[in-house]
């Protein structure tokens, strides 16, 4: 079964005012599994995640999605303009079908800043902020998950460990990508993995190969994306 099917896709991107290839007339289906998604660079996976979730089109080709596809999870990117959490949960549960006052109750007894909701996002302490924005993506149901984020808070046990409870329930049987962001958390996750390099897609059963692959130096171009993503220490599955 696949839920993201590429089809003769060719993907360049801009680096540092050159243009790079990352794909090159890849045809590809992603298993229904949970996948690490693994870039030679660190802004060859980005490019795939931004591919993959409609924020960049191809230059060749077409991607057939059967089911409804997450936004980025981990980029603060929807939750960091000047609006309250109250109105930012309205907005995305009218966005995606799901009853406001159903969303409400449900960051009210899972999110422990629950108090702030009626205050803009941008003013909470960052570990509400990482908190909002996990809760978030549990609130629609979709089909396949894209994760550019760390999953595990080593600073907040409780909350990670309730979070993940969720978080498996609602991918489990569905295609769920996950980037690099904590090794040890992937590593017992994912089953296979997806390299991006020389242009292609690979897919793999050997998940330690893979990984060795993301231990490169980031460039300088890594680090630019890196400052749009949440950070974390790396951690491990509680």
């Amino acid at each position: 079964m696949t839920d993201i099917e590429l089809q003769n896709v060719t993907l360049d991107i801009l680096q540092r005012g050159k243009r790079v290839n990352i794909l090159e007339k890849v045809s590809f289906s992603f298993p229904r599994e949970h996948i690490a998604l693994i870039g030679e660079s660190r802004a060859n996976a980005v490019a795939v995640i931004d591919l993959l979730c409609r924020r960049l089109l191809p230059q060749r080709g077409r991607i057939v999605y059967r089911g409804r596809i997450s936004w980025p999870i981990g980029h603060m990117g929807p939750f960091s303009v000047a609006v309250t959490g109250t109105q930012a949960t309205s907005h995305f549960a009218t966005l995606y079908g799901v009853d406001r006052g159903v969303a409400l109750d449900f960051l009210a007894a899972e999110f422990q800043g629950a108090r702030e909701l009626n205050r803009p996002i941008y003013t909470w302490p960052r570990p509400l902020q990482v908190q909002f924005m996990l809760l978030m993506s549990l609130i629609p149901n979709f089909d396949i998950y894209i994760v550019d984020s760390n999953m595990v808070l080593t600073e907040d046990v409780a909350f990670t460990n309730r979070f993940l409870q969720l978080f498996f329930a609602r991918i489990k049987g569905r295609t769920a990508l996950f980037t690099a962001r904590q090794v040890r958390f992937v590593k017992q996750v994912c089953k296979v993995a997806v390299v991006v390099g020389e242009s292609k897609l690979i897919l793999t059963g050997d998940l330690e190969m893979a990984l060795r692959i993301s231990d490169k130096v980031p460039s300088q171009q890594d680090v630019i994306l890196e400052e749009n993503t949440l950070q974390a220490d790396d951690g491990f599955l509680l």
